[in-house]
C-alpha cells in the first residue's frame, strides 16, 4: 500500500531497544530479533484478522437485516396489492349495485385479479348479504351461473353471506362457492370488525373452504356498503351493507411467494400476537439452527403479525479473514527469516528493519482505524503507475465488491459513463494544472433501473519543483443524500402547489412586516400577481391602513395564540372588501418568528346579508299591506303573528290575536278538518286550499278559503304560515246561483215540451224530464251525448243543416224530425234551436225545445194514405219490413264478426302457449338453458296478451256496470304522458315513426287515477302508431284550457282543465263514424293497413274519461290523419249517485 511522505520519515529509535541490541551477540541478537519479528507479525496478523472478521460479521449482519427488511416489505407489499384489488372490486359492486356473472368475468379479464395465486393468495371472492327469504332464490340463480347445484353451506336458516363470485375461477376455488361466511365465528368477527371500522379487517386463523391444503390461513374482509349509518350485523340487517369482498391467504403460500431466492438461507416463523395467547400460524422444522434470529412486525386489518427469521446456513469464516491470516503468518515468517538472515550482516540494518516494521504496524493501525470510522472509499494514484489504490469501501461503491486485486486507472474510469468520465478527467486536469479544487459529482447506472450518485474528491501532492508526487482522495456514495434532496424539493413544490390551490388568501409576514410568501388567492384578493406582493410592507399593499394590521402582528409575535379581526380594506383600484383576517405566529425556515395570515373574504356575505335585510323589509311590507289575511300558527294552534287583513276577517284586534288559539275562533264542526289538514301539512309541507269559517266575537261566521305552508326556523321549530281569503261575497253569489238553478229545473221539468242544452260542438249536457220521458231514460237532467242515435236517419241531414244555419246566421231556426222513443216508436218533434252567443258574438252553445207533433203528423199521414193508391201503401209497408229485415241482418253480422274476432284473438295466444309448452316439454332434456328460457319467454308473452284481452273485457264490463273504482289523486299529467312516450320509443323507432311531445306552459296537474289515465294515453298512442304509415309522425300536445263549470245552458262559469291531443298521419276516419268508433266492438271502415283489434280500446277510454268527468272525441286533420282529444278538469268531481254516464 503506498504511504504518505510523513509515514516514510525515520522515527526515533527507542533507547531501550538500543540497549537490548547492544547486550546480545550476533546470532543470538539475530535470533532474538527474528523471534520478535515473528511474534509481532503473528500478533498483528491475529489482530488484523480479528478486526477484519468483526467487520465482515458486522457487514453480514447489515446484509442480513437488509434482506429481512426487504422480505418484510415484500410481504407487506403483497398485502397492499391484495387490499388494492379488494378495494377495486368493492368499488365495482358499490357503483354498479348488481353485477352479473358476465360483468364479473369481463372485469376479472381486464383487471389484475388473475395473477393472485402467483402472489401467494388463495383467491378473491364476493359474498352478498342475504335475508332468509332470499336463500332459495340465490341458490336457484347460482345453478345457472355455475351449471351445477349450489347450496348454502354452513347454515340452514336465517341470514347468510354465501360466496358468490370468485377470482381467479379455478376448480380448487370453486369448492368455496356457496359457503356461508357468516356461519363461522372467526369469519363473522372479521366481518363485524370490518363493518365497524368501514375498512379492511383480518380474521383469526381459519381453514379455507376451497379444495386446497387445510393449513392455517387468514381472511381479509372489506365491506361493500353505502354511506348510510353503520350498525352491527349481530342485531339487524341494515340497507348500508350489500355484501363483503374477501381474500383468502394461506400464510405458508404468502411467505413462499417472496422467498423463492431466500429459501435456502432463511426459515420464517409467523406468530399472531393480537390475542392474549400468541398463535403460531407458520412454524419451523424441529432441529433447525436458530442462529441469526431477527423479528419484524406487520399490522394488517387490525391484527399484529410477528415474523421470526431463522438463519438456515451456519456462518462461515470470510475469505478475507483466511487470506489475512495466511498472508500475515507467511509475511511474519518471511520477515523473521529475513531478519535472521540479515541479522548476521549489519546490526544497523537490523535495527532499521525493526524500526520500519514498528512504523509500518503503527501506520497500518492508524489507517485501519480511519477506514473503520468512515463509509467513504479511499483512493490514491501515483503518476507514472498504471494501477490505482482503492480501499475496500471504494471498491464496493464502484464495483459492488471488495476484491483485493490490483486495478488500473483505466479500468476504474471505464466503470463510469462516457459523459461522467469526461467530467472526472476535466476536473483532474484542472486540479493538476491550475490547482483548482478536485470535487466532482457523477451518476452511475447500477443496471437495476436505479442510479447511483457519487462524489469524488481529491488533492494532489507536489514536490519542490512543482511536480505531482501523488493524488489521493475519497469516494462517497451520496445517493441517499440526493434522494432526500429530491424528496425535499418535491415536498416543497407539493406544498407550494397545495398552498396555491387553497381558495382563501394565505400570506407569511416577517417580523419587520414584509410579505415573504403569498399564494395565488392572495394575488386575486389584492388585484395583483402573488409575486408582486413579496418583500412588500403592509403600507405598500394597503396604504394608510397599516396601523391596525401592525398592531395585530405585534400582538401575535409577543403573546402568541391566534388573533382574528374583521377589516374593511381599500384596494389600489378603490374597491372595498370586507374580510376576516386571522393571524398566528410560527417559526420560519431560518428559525426566526413569522406571522401566518389567513384571509376570509366576507364581501359577498355582507352583500348577501344586506340584500336579505332588504328582502325581509319588502316581505314585511307585503305582509302588513296584503289584502289577504296572513297569520303564523305554531304547531299547537297558537297564533304567533297576524296582519291587519286577518284581524279584520276575524273581527279581533291584531295585538289581541297573538297567543289566541285557532280553535277559539273556529266553529267546532271544522276542528276535525283542521286537525287532518295539520297532519297533512306536517307530512307534505303544504296546506292545500280548503274552505272553512271563522267565528267573530258577535257570533257571526265568515266563510274563508285557507291555504298555507310549513315553515322551519333555525332552532328546529315548526310553524305554519296561513293565507286566508274572505269568500263571503262569493258564497252569496253561489247561493243565488243555486236558487236560480233550482227555479230553472222546476220550470224546465214542468214544461210540456222537451228542453235541451248543448255546447258549441252540439254535445248535449242537459235535458229536462219531458225529454227523458220521451226516450224512457231514467234520471231527470241526465245529458244525452249521442243524441243523433235517436234521430231518424232520413232526418239527420236536415237537423245538421238547421244547426249549421243557426251558427251561420246567429239566429233561431226550427226543423221537424222524427225521434225514436223508449218504446221503439218514432215521434215527430218540432225542434226549435237558438244559439248562445259569447260577449264577442261567437257561438258557445245551443238551447232548444221540441214539441211533440206526432198526432198531427199521424193525422196528416192517414189523410195522405187514404188519398194515395192502395198499391203505394203496400209498397211502403213492404219497404218498412225490408228495412227492418236488413237492420236485423246487420246486427246479426256484427255479432258474428265480433265472435269471430274474439275467437281469433283468444285462440292465437292460447295456441302459442300450448305449442311452446309442448315443445319445451319434449326438448327440455336435450336443449340448452337459453332455448328453454326463450320458450318460457314466448309462453309468458302469449299469456300476457291473452290476459290483456281478458282484462279489456273485464274493464269494459265493470265500466259499463258502474263498478270500476277510480283512485284519484293529484298527478302531473305531463310526466304520465312522457313515461308513455318513452315506452313506445322502441316500437316507433322500428317503423321510423317520429314521436313528438309538446307540453305548453301553465302546468299539467290534474286530480285523476294515474293508472287509468295512463291506460287511456297508451291506447291512443298505440292506435296512432298502428294506423300511421312507416316514416310518419305522431304528435302529442298537452295544454291548459278552460272548461264550463256545469252542464246547463246557464252555467256561465269556467273551471281550469287540461287538454291532450294525439294526432297521426293515417287514413283518417269517415265523418259519419267519428262518434261510432267509441262504441263497443266498432272499428273504422277506413282501416286498410292490416292493423286490427277487438274494438274495445276506445270504448274503454271513453268510459274512463267519463268517470273522470272529462270528454273524449275524434276529428279528422285537414292535412290527413285523425286527431283524438281528451279534456279533463283539474279537480276530480265524482259522478252524482243515480245519474248514468
Amino acid at each position: 500500500m503506498p504511504l504518505s511522505a510523513e509515514s516514510r520519515a525515520d522515527p526515533a529509535v527507542p533507547p531501550t531497544a538500543w540497549r537490548a541490541v547492544g547486550t546480545l551477540s550476533g546470532h543470538a541478537q539475530a535470533l532474538s530479533l527474528a523471534l520478535m519479528v515473528l511474534l509481532v507479525g503473528v500478533l498483528l496478523t491475529l489482530g488484523s484478522a480479528t478486526w477484519i472478521e468483526r467487520l465482515e460479521r458486522a457487514r453480514a449482519d447489515v446484509e442480513l437485516n437488509k434482506k429481512i427488511d426487504r422480505i418484510r416489505l415484500e410481504l407487506e407489499g403483497r398485502f397492499e396489492s391484495y387490499i388494492a384489488s379488494m378495494r377495486a372490486v368493492a368499488a365495482l359492486f358499490a357503483a354498479a349495485g348488481r353485477v352479473s356473472e358476465f360483468d364479473w368475468g369481463r372485469y376479472v379479464e381486464v383487471s389484475s385479479l388473475q395473477p393472485l395465486n402467483e402472489e401467494g393468495a388463495a383467491g378473491l371472492a364476493f359474498a352478498p348479504w342475504l335475508d332468509e327469504a332470499q336463500r332459495s332464490d340465490w341458490e336457484q340463480a347460482m345453478f345457472y351461473v355455475y351449471q351445477r347445484t349450489v347450496t348454502i353451506r354452513g347454515s340452514s336458516a336465517g341470514p347468510a353471506m354465501p360466496v358468490q363470485f370468485i377470482a381467479p375461477r379455478t376448480r380448487m376455488l370453486e369448492a368455496a362457492v356457496g359457503f356461508d361466511l357468516y356461519s363461522d365465528r372467526a369469519r363473522r368477527e372479521a366481518i363485524n370488525a370490518a363493518l365497524a371500522a368501514g375498512d379492511i379487517a383480518l380474521s383469526r386463523a381459519v381453514t379455507l373452504q376451497d379444495s386446497g391444503d387445510p393449513v392455517p390461513a387468514g381472511l381479509l374482509v372489506l365491506p361493500v356498503q353505502s354511506a348510510a349509518a353503520r350498525l352491527s350485523l349481530e342485531t339487524a340487517r341494515t340497507p348500508a351493507l350489500d355484501g363483503v369482498v374477501v381474500l383468502g391467504i394461506r400464510y405458508r403460500d404468502w411467505i413462499d411467494s417472496v422467498m423463492a431466492e431466500q429459501k435456502e438461507h432463511f426459515s420464517i416463523e409467523l406468530i399472531d400476537d393480537t390475542d392474549a395467547d400468541a398463535n403460531v400460524l407458520v412454524g419451523v422444522a424441529a432441529g433447525r439452527d436458530d442462529s441469526g434470529v431477527g423479528e419484524r412486525s406487520l399490522v394488517v386489518g387490525g391484527r399484529t403479525l410477528r415474523l421470526r427469521f431463522h438463519v438456515l446456513t451456519a456462518p462461515t469464516t470470510a475469505l478475507s479473514v483466511v487470506t489475512t491470516r495466511g498472508t500475515g503468518f507467511f509475511v511474519s515468517i518471511a520477515l523473521a527469516l529475513m531478519t535472521y538472515a540479515l541479522g548476521t550482516a549489519r546490526q544497523r540494518a537490523e535495527a532499521r528493519a525493526a524500526r520500519v516494521t514498528h512504523a509500518l504496524a503503527d501506520s497500518e493501525r492508524r489507517f485501519a482505524l480511519a477506514l473503520s470510522a468512515t463509509s467513504d472509499g479511499v483512493w490514491e494514484w501515483v503518476p507514472g503507475q498504471r494501477t490505482i489504490f482503492l480501499s475496500a469501501p471504494a471498491r464496493r461503491i464502484l464495483f459492488g465488491r471488495s476484491s483485493s486485486e490490483a486495478m488500473g486507472w483505466r479500468e476504474v474510469l471505464r466503470c463510469l459513463p462516457a459523459a461522467e468520465r469526461r467530467a472526472v478527467l476535466v476536473a483532474m486536469r484542472a486540479h493538476l494544472r491550475h490547482r483548482q479544487p478536485l470535487d466532482v459529482a457523477v451518476s452511475v447506472d447500477t443496471g437495476a433501473g436505479q442510479t447511483q450518485h457519487l462524489r469524488i474528491r481529491g488533492k494532489a501532492q507536489w514536490d519542490a519543483l512543482g511536480r505531482v508526487v501523488r493524488v489521493a482522495g475519497a469516494i462517497s456514495d451520496v445517493s441517499a443524500l440526493r434522494d432526500h434532496e429530491l424528496k425535499l424539493e418535491r415536498a416543497r413544490q407539493f406544498y407550494a402547489r397545495v398552498l396555491d390551490l387553497l381558495p382563501h388568501p394565505v400570506l407569511v409576514k416577517s417580523a419587520d412586516h414584509r410579505y415573504v410568501l403569498a399564494n395565488r388567492a392572495s394575488g386575486e384578493f389584492f388585484g395583483r400577481p402573488a409575486s408582486a406582493l413579496l418583500n412588500k410592507r403592509t403600507e405598500e399593499v394597503l396604504p394608510h391602513q397599516q396601523d391596525a394590521h401592525y398592531a395585530a402582528d405585534d400582538r401575535v409575535l409577543t403573546e402568541g395564540g391566534v388573533v382574528s379581526s374583521e377589516f374593511r380594506v381599500t384596494l389600489d383600484d378603490g374597491r372595498h372588501r370586507d374580510a376576516v383576517i386571522t393571524k398566528t405566529v410560527a417559526e420560519g425556515l431560518d428559525g426566526s418568528a413569522v406571522v401566518l395570515t389567513a384571509i376570509t373574504d366576507m364581501t359577498a356575505l355582507r352583500r348577501t346579508e344586506a340584500a336579505l335585510q332588504a328582502s325581509l323589509s319588502e316581505l314585511d311590507a307585503l305582509f302588513r299591506n296584503s289584502p289577504l289575511g296572513m297569520a303564523m300558527i305554531e304547531i299547537d294552534g297558537s297564533i304567533v303573528r297576524a296582519n291587519q287583513a286577518f284581524a279584520d276577517i276575524v273581527g279581533i284586534d291584531a295585538a289581541r290575536l297573538v297567543g289566541t288559539r285557532y280553535a277559539q275562533i273556529t266553529p267546532p264542526r271544522f276542528h276535525r278538518l283542521d286537525r287532518e289538514k295539520a297532519v297533512s301539512a306536517l307530512r307534505n309541507g303544504v296546506v292545500t286550499p280548503y274552505e272553512r269559517a271563522f267565528v267573530r266575537p258577535d257570533g257571526s261566521e265568515v266563510p274563508v278559503v285557507l291555504s298555507g305552508a310549513l315553515m322551519h326556523d333555525t332552532e328546529g321549530g315548526v310553524a305554519v304560515w296561513t293565507v286566508v281569503e274572505d269568500i263571503s261575497e262569493r258564497k252569496a253569489v253561489e247561493h243565488a246561483l243555486r236558487e236560480s238553478e233550482a227555479r230553472f229545473r222546476q220550470l224546465a221539468d214542468a214544461a210540456p215540451v222537451a228542453i235541451w242544452v248543448a255546447d258549441a260542438r252540439l254535445r248535449v249536457n242537459y235535458v229536462n224530464r219531458t225529454w227523458q220521458n220521451l226516450i224512457h231514460a231514467p234520471g231527470s237532467g241526465a245529458p244525452t251525448q249521442r243524441w243523433y242515435r235517436f234521430i231518424h236517419p232520413d232526418d239527420l241531414r236536415s237537423v245538421v243543416d238547421t244547426v249549421r244555419a243557426t251558427v251561420r246566421e246567429r239566429a233561431r231556426h226550427s226543423v221537424e224530425c222524427r225521434v225514436r222513443g223508449g218504446d221503439g216508436a218514432w215521434h215527430w218533434l218540432l225542434v226549435v234551436a237558438e244559439p248562445r252567443l259569447s260577449e264577442r258574438g261567437e257561438v258557445v252553445g245551443f238551447i232548444g225545445c221540441g214539441a211533440d207533433i206526432t198526432d198531427e203528423k199521424l193525422t196528416q199521414a192517414e189523410l195522405r194514405q187514404h188519398r194515395d193508391h192502395l198499391a203505394e201503401m203496400v209498397a211502403e209497408r213492404t219497404a218498412q219490413v225490408r228495412q227492418a229485415k236488413e237492420f236485423a241482418e246487420n246486427a246479426s253480422a256484427a255479432k258474428s264478426q265480433f265472435l269471430a274476432n274474439m275467437s281469433h284473438e283468444l285462440r292465437t295466444p292460447m295456441h302459442a302457449i300450448l305449442s311452446y309448452a309442448r315443445l319445451g316439454e319434449e326438448k327440455s332434456p336435450r336443449i340448452a338453458i337459453e332455448r328453454t328460457v326463450d320458450y318460457f319467454h314466448r309462453i309468458r308473452s302469449s299469456g300476457d296478451r291473452l290476459l290483456q284481452l281478458l282484462n279489456d273485457l273485464l274493464d269494459l264490463s265493470k265500466l259499463e256496470a258502474g263498478r270500476m273504482e277510480i283512485f284519484a289523486r293529484r298527478i302531473n299529467l305531463g310526466s304520465t304522458v312522457e313515461e308513455v312516450v318513452r315506452e313506445f320509443e322502441g316500437l316507433s323507432a322500428n317503423r321510423g315513426i317520429e314521436l313528438q311531445l309538446e307540453v305548453a306552459t301553465g302546468g299539467a296537474e290534474v286530480e285523476a287515477d294515474p293508472a287509468r289515465i295512463g291506460q287511456v294515453v297508451r291506447n291512443l298512442v298505440s292506435n296512432a302508431i298502428k294506423f300511421s304509415p312507416d316514416g310518419g309522425r305522431v304528435r302529442l300536445r298537452l295544454a291548459p284550457i278552460s272548461l264550463r263549470s256545469g252542464r246547463r245552458v246557464d252555467d256561465a262559469g269556467y273551471i281550469r282543465g287540461v287538454c291532450l291531443t294525439v294526432s297521426d298521419q293515417g287514413s283518417g276516419i269517415p265523418e259519419d263514424e267519428l262518434e261510432l268508433v267509441f262504441d263497443t266492438f266498432v272499428q273504422s271502415s277506413a282501416t286498410r293497413n292490416g292493423a286490427g283489434g277487438t274494438g274495445l280500446g276506445l270504448a274503454i277510454c271513453k268510459q274512463i274519461v267519463a268517470a273522470h268527468r272529462g270528454t273524449i272525441y275524434a276529428e279528422n286533420v285537414p292535412q290527413g290523419g285523425a286527431r283524438f282529444t281528451v279534456e279533463l278538469p283539474v279537480a276530480h268531481v265524482p259522478e252524482p249517485d243515480g245519474v248514468p254516464s
